[in-house]
């Protein structure tokens, strides 16, 4: 959904979609590859760290792993340069 977003509404779009969750009382569970989305999670939630995670998927030896990267996590590599899509 984010390859369509030009950078400039990514923030209010995650507002919107925060908001949204909220009212509804729902997790948003999303997928990305979008670097740039991925810096706007992390200022968007700011205030809310404990409200967002990043999850990395991978098969090690024909099984298949999940990571938990918490907010703190996610936005160091931000800060770094890390590539976490």
């Amino acid at each position: 959904i984010d390859a369509g977003l030009h950078h400039t509404v990514m923030q209010p779009y995650l507002g919107a979609l925060r908001s949204e969750s909220r009212s509804w009382g729902a997790q948003v569970f999303a997928a990305t590859h979008n670097d740039e989305f991925l810096t706007h999670l992390v200022e968007a939630f700011a205030d809310e760290p404990d409200a967002v995670a990043a999850f990395r998927l991978v098969v090690k030896e024909g099984r298949h792993l999940v990571t938990r990267i918490p907010y703190e996590g996610l936005k160091t590599s931000r800060e770094l340069g890390w590539e976490v899509r």
